[in-house]
């Protein structure tokens, strides 16, 4: 292998580093909104007394689950 070679690839390794952090961010991202829709749904599905019991009424859960650009 040629110095210039080992040079170039080298100068790859930086660069797929931080394109697999960033993938990995994304992916971590993405899990976090998808648990975070889950948990709404599983709120939405709770009856009235189990709203209370947790100090919640339907209008906070309806308020919470709305989409973020309807708010």
């Amino acid at each position: 292998m040629t110095a210039h070679r080992a040079t170039a690839r080298s100068a790859r390794w930086p660069l797929l580093s931080r394109l697999r952090l960033a993938a990995r961010a994304v992916v971590l991202w993405l899990d976090r909104v998808i648990e975070r829709r889950n948990q709404r749904l599983a709120l939405a599905e709770l009856t009235d007394e189990q709203l209370e019991d947790i100090g919640l009424t339907r209008r906070d859960v309806e308020r919470e689950c709305r989409p973020f650009w309807k708010r």
